[in-house]
């Protein structure tokens, strides 16, 4: 192969050849393993019960079917939208009582015949890079989550939002530096 016009469909090749719609493409090679050669990506179709793409999962085992579900925006301070400091040296100040932090994020579980539970929210704290991450449940709105801080002693903290599937895909955000007061 030479040349691939994708506008056109066409491939160029250095030689003539022809075949029959079904029939397999293939060619001499060296070594171990042959090139891959021509082939047409069929993408998954996720409600068929068959395996479109040749991977040997069908629809709802095959994870082209379920995408993880992404953070789009925040974390933010609800109280005034003010987005979390992700400079260290600089963190956010947070009032335990007062602030609540929020996040929006996606997921296709409310379009997806395979995973139709809706998603669980968290959120995760720590004091320094040296210590294990600490896991809280926080509460979901629709497509929010939502972390108050009303249990957490003064101090500096690196905080961070997740979102898990129900496939157990989990996407975390960015870390950001807050401090308790």
């Amino acid at each position: 192969m030479v040349a691939v016009n994708y506008d056109n469909d066409t491939i160029t090749l250095d030689n003539a050849t022809s075949w029959t719609i079904g029939d397999p493409v293939s060619y001499l090679y060296e070594g171990n393993n042959p090139d891959i050669g021509a082939y047409e990506y069929i993408p998954e179709v996720c409600d068929d019960e068959i395996d479109n793409d040749y991977d040997g999962l069908v629809d709802c085992d095959d994870p082209d079917c379920d995408d993880p579900p992404q953070i789009v925006d925040g974390p933010d301070k609800v109280s005034n939208s003010e987005e979390l400091s992700d400079n260290e040296s600089a963190p956010t100040s947070v009032s335990p009582v007062i602030w609540a932090v929020a996040w929006e994020f996606e997921d296709d579980y409310d379009t997806n015949d395979c995973c139709s539970t809706a998603p669980t929210v968290a959120w995760d704290y720590r004091t320094s890079d040296n210590e294990s991450w600490v896991h809280n449940t926080a509460l979901r709105f629709q497509s929010y989550g939502v972390a108050h801080f009303d249990e957490m002693d003064d101090g500096d903290y690196q905080f961070r939002s997740s979102v898990t599937d129900c496939d157990n895909q989990t996407t975390y955000s960015t870390i950001r530096y807050i401090t308790i007061e």
